[in-house]
């Protein structure tokens, strides 16, 4: 449970950042062929960056040279174990907790968004069925009734039968749906919904999805009028079109809201100085998400491997690809904290409550060692936590590349008054 929390902590974050910045300088600027590859890839290297394990540290260390001598300084966070409570009745902290209520409204948010991308695409194939289908080259036109709104999904583009009967504007109307079906956009569409299921809590993930398709309009606009096609006659186009009908959002409406900002950024110049610094943007926002997902498993010395060849100590990890294990697993490890931490009485007539966070290293060998307290709360509270820890029975001991290393656990323990 804590893993997914850290994985949907980095990967939201990763997509503000990513958001943040194409809002403040990409979004004005006309390179929509940029702005496609920046917006699309954003949600991509947001959401799989977190689940790839690695440390810049070692990756530096291994260029040789002069890059084994660039540290990337870590501030050690050893890995937390779940909150375990006692009680003046001594109580197990095994029923349901904050983390499995958090993990459970996840879940229940992702299934209605599974659910509801699903629909998004049953409604559109049975809406497709109901009318007359003409296929020409890779294209599909869907023959609607009067009054819908042009849209395409796919290589099917969804026409009125008097639109398509009129030669004159159904040519403009087509060239700018084909763009959409030859480019590709839906796969666009579809990715940013698939990520969005994951990332149903996050607004940031909401809005990038609306600025790639936005962003698809701008590329179909400005394909259109590179086709010698008369600004005046395509701005009147667009404004008899215009619609407020709403379609799915997988598909892209030729009369897509926001005509106004479209028509600005048709007629938009390039400007190469504000693209550059949009271009450092994109690149230092990807290097603050690289850092921010590099697994710190270092001990707090940055040079802390090279010292241990030196002197003989062992290098402290805070996560190995095997972490260390509790005989009988975590629940056995809250039985026997809950079941032997007695809640001092000094503590319980002064109305002590509050959190003991413990740390403590869990060595090669698999025994507790260097128990300290990293925040207590007085009243015989933080002794009493301390002994039962420092009593814990041999763990089995974490690997790393085959082999037993120190691991160091944060443990918060909950000292709380019925």
């Amino acid at each position: 449970m804590d893993q997914l929390i850290v994985y949907l902590l980095q990967s939201s974050a990763s997509i503000i950042l990513f958001y943040v910045c194409f809002a403040l300088v990409l979004r004005r600027e006309s390179y929509f062929g940029f702005n496609r590859i920046y917006l699309i890839g954003a949600l991509i290297f947001s959401t799989t960056l977190p689940f790839l394990s690695y440390n810049l540290y070692e990756l530096f260390a291994q260029t040789g040279g002069q890059a084994s001598s660039i540290y990337l300084t870590y501030q050690l966070t050893a890995y937390q174990l779940n909150e375990v409570v006692i009680g003046n009745a001594v109580e197990s902290s095994g029923g349901f907790n904050s983390m499995h209520i958090l993990t459970a409204i996840f879940l229940t948010g992702m299934f209605l968004k599974m659910g509801q991308f699903g629909l998004r695409m049953i409604q559109f194939y049975r809406f497709s069925s109901k009318y007359e289908q003409y296929k020409i080259g890779n294209l599909v036109f869907v023959i609607t009734e009067e009054g819908s709104p042009t849209f395409s999904f796919l290589n099917y583009i969804f026409i009125a039968r008097k639109l398509y009967e009129n030669k004159n504007e159904f040519n403009s109307i087509i060239q700018h749906e084909k763009v959409h079906s030859d480019q590709y956009h839906s796969v666009d569409l579809i990715i940013a919904e698939l990520i969005i299921i994951v990332q149903w809590f996050n607004p940031a993930a909401y809005f990038l999805r609306n600025l790639i398709k936005e962003n698809h309009e701008f590329l179909a606009d400005g394909y259109v009028l590179g086709a010698d096609k008369s600004f005046s006659k395509y701005r009147t186009l667009l404004l008899e079109h215009s619609s407020i009908v709403k379609t799915n959002i997988l598909t892209h409406n030729f009369s897509y809201s926001l005509i106004k900002r479209r028509l600005n950024m048709i007629k938009k110049s390039k400007n190469p100085i504000r693209f550059g610094l949009g271009i450092i943007g994109a690149i230092v926002t990807s290097a603050l998400v690289i850092v921010a997902c590099s697994r710190a498993d270092q001990s707090t010395d940055p040079a802390g491997d090279e010292l241990s060849h030196k002197t003989g100590i062992d290098s402290t990890y805070t996560e190995v690809e095997n972490m260390p294990q509790y005989p009988g697993g975590m629940d056995s490890l809250v039985s026997y904290l809950s079941s032997n931490i007695v809640y001092p009485e000094a503590a319980k007539k002064d109305s002590i409550t509050g959190k003991v966070f413990i740390s403590f290293v869990v060595e090669k060998d698999g025994q507790v060692s260097d128990v300290s307290i990293l925040r207590g709360i007085g009243g015989g509270c933080d002794k009493e936590a301390i002994r039962v820890v420092s009593m814990m029975p041999n763990w089995k001991p974490g690997l790393d590349k085959g082999k037993a290393v120190r691991v160091k656990y944060n443990l918060p323990i909950k000292f709380a008054l019925n």
